[in-house]
């Protein structure tokens, strides 16, 4: 086995797409505190406010991330959740759960390293770890084509209340942070066979002024599968807090390394 292909095969969202093997990740991930807003309050809003907040974290250099990913064909579900931190330009430190698989990943500048099963391994490195950038894309796509923008009840996430905003883009596939794109191969070129509609909603922080959330919400009818439920939630925190988002080399691969002789 390729060092390439253990990282891709790892991750298993390829085989969820595929397959809708009915699984749920069996190792916890951190209780971050995450919620759902369910009514409209206004329709036709201003983009400002969300466009501010766009561009604010989109000049975030480092934050935590919590991505989950539903999926759903019938009476067959998978899901799997990837949570970790990222350095802006080229560090990144993420584990990754589905099912029963569990896998880390690490990256310092061009040196990249996956632990699968107590083990690290060199790996290629991911040419892009920005984890906002897609969604950036998505608004401003959203603003260019003049698409209506609601907001929802006000909802608290993590630790401080949100306004919430919601569009519908049309003819769209789902968007998730861009390296977990790239570690799973999950936009393999193919699975969808139609694009439609898809919902997202932005949580903006009332006090920090970032995005503190995204969620997705769609349907799509993926080659030899059928229609696919697909719901996604992202949750950023401790933007730019240096105290707890710097990165580390993982205690356990300096010990590997020491141990080799790397």
């Amino acid at each position: 086995m390729t060092k390439k292909f253990r990282v891709k095969s790892a991750v298993m969202v390829a085989v969820c797409l595929a397959g809708l093997t009915g699984c749920t990740p069996s190792v916890q991930r951190p209780s971050i505190a995450s919620a759902t807003a369910t009514k409209v309050t206004q329709t036709n809003v201003s983009w400002s406010a969300l466009a501010q907040a766009v561009a604010k974290t989109s000049a975030a250099s480092m934050y935590k991330i919590q991505s989950t990913v539903s999926l759903q064909n019938g009476s067959s579900h998978t899901s799997f959740t990837v949570y970790g931190t990222v350095n802006l330009p080229d560090k990144i430190s993420v584990q990754v759960h589905e099912n029963n698989f569990n896998i880390s990943f690490y990256q310092q500048g061009k040196v990249a390293y996956a632990d699968e099963q107590g083990q690290w391994n060199q790996t290629n490195a991911l040419s892009n770890i920005d984890a906002f950038g897609g969604y950036q894309q998505i608004v401003h796509a959203a603003m260019a084509d003049n698409l209506p923008l609601e907001k929802m009840n006000r909802t608290y996430v993590t630790d401080e209340y949100c306004d919430v905003y919601r569009v519908t883009m049309p003819d769209s596939t789902a968007t998730v942070p861009a390296f977990l794109q790239s570690l799973s191969a999950l936009e393999s070129k193919g699975e969808v066979a139609v694009k439609e509609p898809i919902q997202y909603i932005f949580y903006v922080g009332e006090t920090s002024g970032y995005i503190r959330q995204v969620q997705t919400q769609s349907v799509n009818s993926v080659n030899q599968v059928g229609p696919v439920a697909t719901n996604t939630s992202t949750l950023f925190y401790d933007l730019d807090q240096e105290k707890v988002a710097q990165i580390q080399i993982p205690n356990s691969l300096v010990k590997q390394l020491e141990n080799t002789g790397q």
